[in-house]
């Protein structure tokens, strides 16, 4: 079984960041961290997978930020939902959008 650090550590291996949950500090913090990490890496292709109902827009600026500071080229993936906050985070962030089928974004 795969517990929460091998996860995480697969998941930055390959390049891609998870943003599960509210949008809170907490999980805001550790995306920042995750992509600042990939960031000073190089500059190969990052994907950041979002599954969240949103939350503080505050939190949201922070992360949007971040991701408009890569120089790496970004694709922001949304895998169930995206509401609020999240789905501003979609809609700013630069790069490429996909948006699974059963998605929603709102």
């Amino acid at each position: 079984m795969i517990g929460g650090d091998d996860l995480s550590d697969g998941l930055l291996a390959q390049r891609r960041v998870m943003i599960g949950g509210v949008l809170g500090p907490a999980a805001v913090s550790a995306a920042v961290a995750q992509l600042l990490l990939l960031g000073g890496q190089g500059d190969d292709p990052v994907e950041v997978v979002i599954n969240s109902p949103g939350g503080s827009l505050e939190d949201a600026v922070g992360l949007l930020d971040t991701l408009r500071s890569m120089r790496a080229a970004l694709t922001i993936d949304v895998l169930g939902q995206a509401r609020g906050s999240a789905a501003v985070v979609v809609a700013a962030s630069p790069g490429r959008r996909r948006i699974g089928a059963t998605a929603s974004v709102s």
